[in-house]
Order: structure tokens, then C-alpha cells, then sequence
């Protein structure tokens, strides 16, 4: 390693550990609801209101919490486990070192309070810059990781999960990988706000309700009304107030997120519906609250910058490529498949040292998904090989619930990809060596490896067995000398 990024030292993360086993009581304070009166008689109120909930409510919620299993495949799953070491997610081993850091981002001016006042100072603010957690062991460090989450997730995905086990970014970290877990700019855990777009938002709420009853009345809802208004002459004169639009870049609260509670569970292979796990399904459902919970408010939807690949998504990868300054792995879930064709056409690839695509979207622009056999198709598949994957060293990794997550499609253009690869590799016009963890056909690392590994989810990251999953991807890094 060139340079630990972002640490601090043991002693800092004592005060934390102790901070956050403080936090979560707060965490829970939302657990459980007194049932609430009815509303006043001709209050205008229409539902029921909500309590805070009482102490003994919180209390049964967080005992709850205390005592959730824990473990992984080696450790079983009991109350108990939290009083072994081993098995207690939430330990931190001697030789992590935990830490934080922001990478990228732009200043912007807020508002001055008189526009006409020249001795007023400029204030500004940091926004678009990434949030980076950050893993790193005291010795024996191999190649740094850079971890990207997909669309609408956070990092939580890689350093946590929903029933206390241990994360991906721990057993990375634990194999001798420093990690880098990102959280895209455009969050409000990031630097994913604008002041401008805003206040223009706070003041269109404010407007709409004032003469609309709601502030997120449109002129579809409710439409234009006509109110009387004193005139600059002194007498009463009508105006047309119409609702203001509410601007499009910062979402209602309707819109926080990309995702709701129940419709990702089909999509992303949890299950049937939100009530049902699929019985297969490896991935923690009873405990799915915590997942829901750490979806980030988007509250900027501008992607475009002004950095070195006009799109702040990459360009924070970039940065963070460019602090670490030494090869490293970047690996990108689902949609973030898009910054990896955005950085292999960028001279930063030169500070990467392998992609990993897990169960990518938007990594490829192909005209159709007939299969290699049809001509338009794989001269798309041999360019992204040929001229934009070139000598960079690829892993694709995908569960075997894809048919179930609406994955089918993508997964069959990986697929392709990894055989023109070989195909090359065959042919001696390609040494990067490709792999694909497939645990839908066979289970393992394609040509290496048939172990079954079955009912893995989109959220892989997070299933029950998350830990052979990264076994098996540090096993294939360490084999091809990466």
C-alpha cells in the first residue's frame, strides 16, 4: 500500500462503537405506536394521528434488536452469538482500521440575504462530493477494493446487513483488501444538494399551501383560482394565483427514494410479494425493515458535471481513484454499470487494476439480445471486448434468482461477453483473464469451480451466504494475481 486513505485510529473507533451502541436507541424510537385518539370533533382533521411511542415500547423493540442472530457459515445462528467474537458482526477486529472520507464535489454560492449589498461576503457550500467508508487492515494489504452501489443503495449494501452479519467490506478487508465503499453524489448522505433548487422547492411548497390547502397542488389537481387582492391604488382587485411547480430535480417526498417497501421484492428477488419470501431465497427477509430503511433521499437528480467525465457519478470514482494512487479493484452493482463503461473510456483506467460487473446494468449499449449468433449483436459484444474492455481484467458475478428478478437479459450479454473473451484468450489476442461466478447454471466460477451455491438474491452482497460469495471472488482475484 502507498497510503492508508481516510483511517483513524483504534482509539477513535472505540468512541464510535460506543457512540453508535448509544445511537441506537435513538435508531428505534420509531418502534412501536400507542394507539391514537380520535380526532377532535370538527377539527378538520380527517385519519388518525400518531404518538410518539412510550418508553417500554422501545425498550421491548431494542432488546429485540440486542438479541437478533448473528453469525455466518461457520458460526450458527443463536442469541448467544453475540458473545462470541467471532460471530459478532459488530466487532471490530484488532487489525481493521474504520474511517471516512469525501472525495470530488464543487462549491456553490448561497444566497446573499441583500442581493444590493456589496458589503455583504460570499458564503458557499460544498455540494456533489461523495461520502467514502472505508476498511483498512494493519498488515499483509493486497489490492484496494472500490465498492459502487447500484441505483437507488447505498454503501450499506457492502457494509452491513439487515440481520447483523458480517458485511462484505469486512470479509474483504479480513483478506487483506483496504475497501473503499462509496455513496454516489447525487444522496443527501453524500453531498447530494443543491441550496438553490432547494429553496426553490421550499418556497413553491409554501405557496401551494397558502392558497392551495397542499403544497403539492398542480394545475392538473386543482387548477387556477381567482382571489381578491388589495391594489396599489387602495381598492380590492382580483388576481389569478395558480400553483407553482414544484421544481423537477428536487422530488417531492412522495419520491425520496427510487424504491418502495413492496414492489422491489419481486424485482429484486426476495419474493412472490412483500408478505412472502420465496422459500429458496437466502437473502434475510426478516429483517428486511433495516434494508428498507437505508434507502438514501435523492435530492439531486442532475447527473451531468463538469469534472473530468462530465457525469458526477464517475467523476467521484475518479477521484477516489486518484487518492488511493495505486492500482485497485472497482467493483459496480446493477446500474452503476454504467459509470464502468464511462471509466474504461477514461484515462483513470490506467489506476484500475480489474472491474467486477455484479449483475450490471447499462455496462453495454447493444442494438438487440439476439446472441452472438446474430451479426449486428456480436460485432457489439467483440467492440465493448475489442476496444473499450481491452487488456482490463473482468468478473461478472450473478445469483440464480435472476428469473425471478428480471435479470435474464442482461445476465445473457454478460455471458456473451465472457465467452468472446475467452474466445480471444483462446485465440492469443487477449492475456486479461475473465471470469463469471454463475450460481444459476452451475454454481461456482465457470470452468473452475461447480460447488452449488443457490437462492441468491439481486442483494447478494447481503444474503445469508454473502461470505462464500466473497470467497469465492477473493479466490479468483488471488488465482489470477490481482
Amino acid at each position: 500500500m502507498k497510503k492508508n486513505v481516510g483511517v483513524i485510529t483504534a482509539c477513535c473507533v472505540c468512541l464510535l462503537m460506543a457512540a453508535s451502541a448509544m445511537a441506537e436507541i435513538t435508531i428505534f424510537s420509531g418502534f412501536g405506536q400507542n394507539t391514537p385518539p380520535p380526532a377532535p370533533s370538527g377539527s378538520g382533521q380527517t385519519g388518525t394521528t400518531t404518538l410518539p411511542p412510550n418508553f417500554d415500547d422501545v425498550s421491548v423493540e431494542f432488546d429485540k434488536f440486542k438479541s437478533r442472530p448473528q453469525g455466518n457459515a461457520t458460526c450458527p445462528e443463536c442469541p448467544d452469538c453475540p458473545e462470541v467474537p467471532e460471530c459478532n458482526a459488530t466487532t471490530v477486529s484488532a487489525d481493521l482500521t474504520y474511517g471516512m472520507l469525501y472525495v470530488g464535489g464543487r462549491k456553490e454560492d448561497l444566497p446573499k440575504k441583500d442581493p444590493t449589498d456589496p458589503t455583504e461576503v460570499a458564503k458557499t457550500v460544498w455540494i456533489e462530493q461523495a461520502m467514502v467508508h472505508t476498511i483498512v487492515p494493519a498488515a499483509n494489504a493486497t489490492t484496494p477494493v472500490i465498492f459502487v452501489p447500484g441505483l437507488g443503495l447505498s454503501s450499506y449494501m457492502f457494509m452491513a446487513t439487515p440481520d447483523g452479519r458480517k458485511s462484505w467490506g469486512q470479509y474483504f478487508a479480513e483478506g487483506g483488501h483496504p475497501v473503499y465503499a462509496l455513496d454516489l453524489p447525487e444522496y443527501s448522505i453524500s453531498g447530494g444538494f443543491s441550496v438553490a433548487r432547494t429553496n426553490d422547492l421550499f418556497a413553491a411548497m409554501a405557496h401551494n399551501k397558502e392558497y392551495f390547502g397542499t403544497p403539492y397542488a398542480t394545475n392538473e389537481t386543482v387548477g387556477c383560482i381567482v382571489v381578491e387582492v388589495a391594489s396599489k391604488k387602495g381598492g380590492p382587485t382580483n388576481q389569478t394565483i395558480c400553483p407553482a411547480a414544484l421544481p423537477t430535480e428536487v422530488p417531492p417526498p412522495t419520491k425520496y427514494s427510487y424504491y418502495n417497501n413492496e414492489a422491489e421484492w419481486s424485482t429484486w428477488g426476495f419474493g412472490p410479494n412483500s408478505t412472502e419470501p420465496w422459500p429458496d431465497s437466502l437473502y434475510p427477509s426478516a429483517h428486511i425493515d433495516q434494508f428498507w430503511k437505508h434507502m438514501p433521499v435523492r435530492f439531486n437528480d442532475v447527473e451531468d458535471g463538469a469534472g473530468p467525465t462530465g457525469d458526477i457519478e464517475a467523476d467521484a470514482v475518479v477521484h477516489l481513484l486518484n487518492t488511493i494512487d495505486e492500482p485497485t479493484v472497482v467493483s459496480v452493482h446493477s446500474a452503476a454499470g454504467g459509470i464502468s463503461l464511462t471509466l474504461l473510456q477514461n484515462p483513470i483506467r490506467s489506476k484500475m487494476k480489474c472491474l467486477i460487473l455484479q449483475e450490471p446494468a447499462f455496462h453495454i449499449s447493444t442494438p438487440n439480445k439476439l446472441g452472438l449468433t446474430d451479426a449486428t449483436y456480436r460485432a457489439a459484444i467483440e467492440d465493448y471486448v475489442d476496444n473499450i474492455l481491452g487488456d482490463m481484467p473482468i468478473l461478472f458475478i450473478y445469483g440464480d434468482i435472476t428469473h425471478r428478478s428480471m435479470q435474464d437479459a442482461r445476465k445473457a450479454s454478460c455471458l456473451d461477453i465472457y465467452t468472446v473473451c475467452q474466445e480471444r484468450i483462446t485465440a492469443g489476442l487477449r492475456t486479461a483473464p475473465a471470469g463469471f461466478i454463475d450460481m444459476q447454471l452451475h454454481g461456482g466460477i465457470v470452468g473452475e469451480d461447480n460447488t452449488p451455491v443457490l437462492g441468491n438474491t439481486h442483494i447478494h452482497t447481503q444474503d445469508t451466504n454473502n461470505d462464500v460469495i466473497a470467497g469465492k471472488v477473493m479466490k479468483w482475484l488471488k488465482d489470477n494475481n490481482i
